[in-house]
C-alpha cells in the first residue's frame, strides 16, 4: 500500500513537470509578493521549572526552529515543546533552539561536519560569551553545557525539508542527505531524534495553484523518506504535521506556523517526549511517569 501511494505521488509529480515553465514564473512571483518575516529574537534557550532530574531538549533545523513566524524564541516550537513537556510531567525542562532560516538538509549536515570535535579553536564566541559560528554539534555541545550544566540533550527535535521541496532537491540526494543527517545526529548525541513531518505545502495560503499543488506533491514525496526512516530505525520518530495543519495557525506570511501553531505542534511533540520518558523509566525501573506525576 505505501508503495502504491509513492507511485501515485511520482506520477502526479511527473505530470506537474509538464507545467514547469509556469511553475517557475509562479515561484518568482510568490517570492516577490510574500511577506518576509525575520527570525525570532533571542535568547535561544531557556528553562521551565519542575522536579529534577531535568529534561534537555535541543531544536535543530530550518526557519521553524529559528522562530520565523513568532516574535521571540520563547514562543517558538522548541520552547513550546519544553513548556508543554514540563507541564505534563512536572519536571524541569531546559531547551535550546539552533535553527537557520533557509536551511536545507545539506546545510544542516554541513554544519555537523565542518568542525573537528577535538579542536576547541574552531569555536567562536562573542565578548559576552555568545556562540557566533559555526553552529555545529560540537559548538552546541559546549554551549549546551554552559547553559544547562550537561554536555548532551536528551531529545533532538528536527525541522527540515520545506526548503528542499521549494529548492527541488532530487529524491536521490534527499534520501542520501537525510540518512547522513540521522547518522550524524546519532553519532554526536545518541538520543532519540524527533522529526517534524514536512507540512502539507498544498495548503499554504502564500502559494497559488498549480504551484501549490506541485509543491504539495513534492513535499509528500520527501516526507515519505522521513516516515520510512522512523519505521526502520530505532529512536527515530516522525511527527505527522498533515493532520495538525490549520490555516488559522499560520503566521502573516502564510508560510510559517504562528505562535498558536507552534503551541499546537509543541503539545503533540511533547506527548511523544512523555511517552519516551515513560518507556525509558519503565526500562530502567527508576521513575514512572503517570498523568504528570512521578512515582517511584
Amino acid at each position: 500500500m505505501p508503495g502504491k501511494f509513492m507511485l501515485k505521488l511520482v506520477l502526479m509529480w511527473t505530470l506537474c513537470l509538464l507545467l514547469f515553465p509556469l511553475l517557475v514564473l509562479q515561484g518568482i512571483w510568490v517570492r516577490r509578493t510574500t511577506v518576509s518575516l525575520p527570525e525570532a529574537a533571542h535568547p535561544n534557550h531557556g528553562t521551565y521549572d519542575g522536579k529534577e532530574p531535568a529534561i534537555h531538549i535541543l531544536g535543530l533545523g530550518d526557519s521553524v526552529i529559528a522562530g520565523v513566524g513568532v516574535n521571540d524564541l520563547e514562543e517558538s516550537l522548541t520552547a513550546q515543546i519544553a513548556r508543554s513537556t514540563s507541564r505534563k510531567v512536572d519536571r524541569r525542562v531546559n531547551w535550546r533552539a539552533d535553527g537557520c532560516n533557509g536551511d536545507k538538509a545539506r546545510d544542516l549536515l554541513a554544519r555537523y561536519q565542518a568542525v573537528d570535535n577535538n579542536d576547541p579553536n574552531h569555536l567562536r564566541f562573542s565578548e559576552t560569551g555568545e556562540l557566533l559560528e559555526p553552529a555545529v554539534p560540537f559548538a552546541v555541545d559546549r554551549a549546551w553545557q554552559e547553559d544547562n550544566g550537561t554536555t548532551l540533550p536528551d531529545y533532538v527535535v528536527v525541522s527540515i525539508g520545506v526548503n528542499d521541496v521549494s529548492g527541488l532537491t532530487s529524491l536521490t540526494r534527499w534520501n542520501f542527505e537525510i540518512t547522513q543527517v540521522i547518522a550524524s545526529l546519532r553519532e554526536h548525541f545518541g538520543v532519540p531524534i524527533l522529526f517534524l513531518g514536512i507540512p502539507p505545502m498544498a495548503r499554504f495560503p502564500a502559494l497559488i495553484h498549480p504551484l501549490k499543488f506541485a509543491l504539495g506533491v513534492r513535499a509528500a514525496m520527501l516526507d515519505k523518506t522521513i516516515q520510512r526512516a522512523a519505521e526502520l530505525l530505532p529512536d527515530v520518530h516522525w511527527i505527522d504535521s498533515l493532520n495538525l495543519f490549520q490555516l488559522g495557525h499560520m503566521a502573516a506570511d502564510g508560510y510559517h506556523p504562528s505562535t498558536i501553531g507552534c503551541e499546537v505542534l509543541g503539545e503533540v511533540i511533547a506527548e511523544v517526549v512523555v511517552k519516551l520518558e515513560k518507556t525509558s523509566a519503565e526500562r530502567t525501573g527508576f521513575v514512572q511517569i503517570t498523568d504528570g506525576k512521578d512515582q517511584q
